[in-house]
């Protein structure tokens, strides 16, 4: 066990139930990169292949509780706008169409988690 008892998983993740990212997920990893490099100038080495397993909230939810946590709290976050930072006009409308999704769609998952306390019999 590498959390304390009375510790606390926190996590911050893409969510893929987003359709911003679900589209993402779809291009190229190449056309991603420039993407990123043009529009939130990031370098090349900090965009890695993504790799999506647990990164909707009824998966995340899943894989918590199967590993014995139980949700402290989980809030949605809308960053896709981040990625059109320096094309003008791309964040607002990112933003806004951001703002427009149900919650449980926006492209960013924060959530904290502690260990289910064991029962004894």
């Amino acid at each position: 066990r590498v959390l304390k008892s009375d510790g606390a998983l926190v996590l911050l993740t893409s969510n893929r139930a987003s359709p911003l990212l679900g589209a993402a997920d779809r291009l190229p990893h190449t056309l991603r990169l420039s993407i990123k490099r043009r529009g939130a100038g990031v370098d090349e080495r900090d965009v890695y292949p993504t790799r999506y397993l647990a990164n909707t909230p009824a998966r995340l939810q899943e894989v918590t509780v199967a590993a014995g946590f139980e949700p402290i709290a989980v809030e949605f976050v809308a960053t896709a706008h981040r990625y059109g930072a320096r094309v003008p006009g791309a964040a607002s409308a990112l933003r806004a169409l951001e703002r427009m999704l149900p919650t449980t769609r926006r492209s960013t998952i924060v959530a904290a988690y502690r260990p289910v306390p064991v029962r004894n019999v």
